[in-house]
């Protein structure tokens, strides 16, 4: 995956991704080809935006018992529900991974997914919002990595994908957590971050209270900080008064 950004060309951007345990921007060739898996790490990253349309950031398969990877949608077709067109959405294998808990379709190559080892963590973001989530095992770092948070903390190993999204559940439910929080949130806030304790006070918090919760059920927690990648670190340094400008399509991003 060691890719240099292109010089050229147009290209559907699916964010920044953590899969090579180190940030990418992940790009779809238009009208077609092969994704490119670009680092952004100590470079100058210029970029126009072509036109107002939002478009289909494809879909995931399974590529192999424990692995999920991203295919680009074939049509470069605008996106519709869920930043995706009908096509992907209808064929995307990892669809029914947050119900499968619940009853419905499972294919074999999902089931198989969820039977390895998941992981069940906290984490807070810069705007004090604490989030309770899921991470197969060997996503158990990049998931973590890719999420934007200030501080995450592993609460429990689970057996399988099953276990750990009915205590995924139960948090929600007892504490009143959200499973999701928009990207243009966390960013917003990461922008205008001007002092990590709020946020770490916050974790503890809620941290206290999971683990509170989880002995009623009598799953003991075993908490793990999560280390949190050195390429954010930058970011993660609040500055006062600073903040950040949207007022360039150009950013130097440094390691």
């Amino acid at each position: 995956m060691d890719q240099a950004l292109p010089a050229s060309g147009t290209y559907v951007c699916h964010g920044i991704t953590w899969a090579s345990g180190d940030p990418r921007l992940l790009l779809a060739p238009v009208p077609g080809g092969p994704f490119v898996y670009a680092g952004v790490m100590g470079v100058r990253l210029g970029y126009q935006v072509s036109g107002t349309g939002r478009w289909c950031t494809g879909r995931y398969r399974f590529a192999d018992r424990v692995r999920v990877e991203a295919v680009a949608c074939p049509d470069r077709a605008a996106a519709e529900a869920g930043g995706q067109c009908a096509a992907c959405a209808g064929q995307d294998e990892f669809r029914f991974a947050h119900q499968f808990h619940s009853g419905g379709h499972v294919s074999d190559a999902l089931a198989a997914y969820m039977a390895q080892p998941h992981w069940l963590y906290l984490a807070t973001f810069a705007n004090n919002t604490t989030k309770v989530g899921t991470a197969a095992d060997p996503r158990k770092r990049s998931r973590l990595d890719e999420q934007g948070a200030l501080v995450a903390t592993y609460l429990v190993q689970s057996p399988d994908g099953r276990a750990v999204r009915f205590l995924e559940d139960a948090l929600t439910r007892r504490l009143a957590l959200t499973q999701t929080v928009r990207s243009a949130a966390k960013l917003t806030a990461l922008a205008e971050l001007r002092d990590l304790a709020p946020a770490h006070t916050t974790h503890q918090q809620y941290l206290d209270h999971a683990s509170e919760a989880l002995s009623d059920i009598n799953i003991p927690a075993v908490p793990e900080r999560w280390s949190p990648p050195s390429e954010g670190d930058l970011l993660r340094t609040p500055e006062p008064g600073a903040s950040c400008t949207r007022t360039t399509h150009a950013k130097a991003s440094t390691g």
